[in-house]
């Protein structure tokens, strides 16, 4: 992998995890589905897809999804594309 598609990324992983960090307080651990549909740019219904094939990490309170955030991170630096 070239050093300037390295830098491509890194800037693209940088990105989503400041987003993050900017849509979820400080003192919150969790996110809603929506949240994590806003922030991916995907839909509830993909989000619950994943959560439903086990693809991200939630558990239920009640009748709502819940996603720490920490397995979001997670998710995002494992799935991000590594051959552009």
């Amino acid at each position: 992998m070239s050093n300037q598609t390295e830098d491509i990324q890194r800037e693209i992983e940088e990105s989503y995890l400041s987003r993050l960090e900017n849509i979820v307080p400080k003192d919150r651990d969790f996110l809603s589905v929506k949240e994590v549909a806003d922030l991916l740019y995907l839909s509830d219904r993909t989000i619950r897809l994943w959560i439903d094939i086990g693809k991200l990490p939630a558990f239920k309170i009640g009748k709502l999804w819940r996603i720490r955030k920490q397995d979001l991170i997670e998710y995002i630096q494992m799935n991000l594309r590594k051959d552009y």
